[in-house]
């Protein structure tokens, strides 16, 4: 891994080839002189595989090639966003008989996680782009299967719903419950047989008083199945990665990972499903405390990035202009820690050019307060409460020194690492009314009293 490559401008692969190749190149050269040291491209799978079998990266040598001659390292996005017409519509609907909490509403929903055909044609198609790519000064390899370039469900589709992710879900729970007389027990239902195809119910809200954990067992079941699907669909999507080309590094993209509709989502689970990762990328909103992202990815370990959104969220969530903020979440997500800083969301070169000052003022901003940190102070925020109140009461938190970094740490990380806590000299809960029972015994002194687990009963 290429660690000295500190500034990443994301392009869209077809925004690019839309220009033409002068005006490309010009562009790759306006990029550069703002400081910019890599260039993150997605690599579309329809666009490489358009016949079953039969790869042909032209198009992406097209972009690849001018990127490199002018000076740019590589991040590249394996986009199964796009995914070629001879994989039908069956393969590819996440959503169909769901009744999902909001309507989908772009034209290509992510695809299945659970079918097995599918994603061994995905790692296919990995191992083709790292086969053919890897010659490159690639610094890293980030599965992308949403609409923001990220690593997870989209914004308004928590879960798969595909007869595939059905019926995995139903030999999980078999596993787990062994019979249907254990389950009924456990979940108070009255299966009178295992179903093929289990129901998939799930919203993204309590059922009940939002002000009440939702610790229904069935609930619980579900998070805790997600997180093991997601974990062993990233891990064939790394193998292949990694098998192809073993020096290669695997990076993962999510927006948040523990507020706004992050549970939904998934994302506090990144730590489980995402442990082949070698780089983590948080991609805030802009109205968002870019401190607090960074907190909550540096204390994996791993190399972290932070992605700086467009203009257009930027005038959407800001009052102020886009040249004051960038340089200034730069700044923050540098003195916090963060390696490595991404600007993506420009709609092309007429649009970059408009902000380039702000951008040139941003890499300068990021490299100028870059610094490694040692958090003496942890906040501890419970992965089973943020699920259980649907990340609706994560309090705001200021640490011991204003805007100093501290580390967010959760029941994964600690699992993972149980001598963690020793290097803090505090460590503040001030959101664990709910804590998965595995990690109690950890947790518990500096976690206020009356505590109760994931299933809501009282740990003592």
């Amino acid at each position: 891994m290429r660690s000295e490559i500190d500034t990443i401008f994301t392009i869209r692969a077809l925004a690019a080839l839309s220009i033409g190749d002068s005006v490309y190149r010009r562009w790759l050269d306006a990029i550069r002189q703002c400081g910019f040291d890599a260039i993150a491209l997605d690599i579309i799978w329809e666009l490489v595989e358009r016949r079953k079998g039969r790869f042909d990266f032209s198009p992406v040598f097209s972009l690849i090639e001018p990127a490199v001659a002018a000076g740019f390292a590589l991040q590249l996005k394996l986009n199964t966003r796009l995914r070629p017409a001879w994989l039908g519509r069956k393969e590819q609907l996440l959503c169909g008989g769901a009744r999902p909490r909001h309507r989908e509403i772009f034209d290509r929903p992510v695809h299945t996680l659970a079918d097995e055909s599918l994603t061994r044609r995905i790692c296919d198609f990995y191992r083709h782009a790292v086969k053919n790519l890897s010659g490159y000064p690639v610094i890293s390899y980030q599965p992308m299967f949403s609409y923001a370039f990220e690593t997870e469900y989209e914004f308004y589709q928590y879960a798969d719903y595909s007869p595939q992710a059905r019926e995995q879900y139903s030999r999980w729970l078999r596993q787990r419950h062994h019979t249907p007389e254990a389950l009924n027990a456990h979940w108070g239902a009255r299966f009178k047989k295992w179903p093929d195809k289990m129901p998939i119910e799930f919203h993204g809200d309590s059922p009940q008083n939002p002000a009440e954990p939702d610790c229904r067992p069935r609930f619980v079941d579900f998070m805790k199945f997600r997180e093991d699907s997601m974990r062993s669909f990233i891990h064939a999507l790394a193998r292949a990665v990694k098998e192809t080309d073993p020096g290669a590094a695997f990076c993962l993209q999510v927006g948040r990972i523990y507020s706004t509709c992050a549970a939904r989502r998934g994302t506090p689970g990144i730590f489980k499903w995402g442990a082949d990762a070698d780089e983590i990328i948080v991609d805030p909103s802009p109205a968002d405390d870019i401190g607090f992202a960074v907190d909550s990815a540096r204390p994996w370990g791993k190399l972290c990035g932070v992605e700086l959104d467009g203009p257009v969220a930027y005038h959407r969530n800001l009052p102020a202009p886009i040249g004051r903020h960038y340089p200034e979440h730069a700044a923050i997500a540098a003195r916090h820690g963060n390696r490595r800083l991404y600007a993506a969301n420009f709609t092309g070169p007429r649009e970059f050019s408009h902000y380039a000052q702000s951008l040139k003022d941003a890499v300068e901003a990021f490299r100028a307060n870059k610094r490694t940190v040692r958090p003496a102070h942890a906040l501890y925020i419970s992965k089973a409460a943020v699920y259980a109140f649907h990340e609706r009461q994560i309090p705001c938190y200021k640490p011991p020194a204003e805007g100093s970094p501290v580390d967010i740490i959760s029941d994964d990380l600690i699992a993972a690492s149980p001598d963690c806590l020793a290097k803090y000299k505090t460590i503040c809960a001030p959101f664990a009314p709910v804590v998965n029972r595995a990690v109690a015994p950890l947790v518990k002194d500096f976690c206020p009293d009356g505590i109760i687990d994931e299933y809501g009963k009282p740990i003592s």
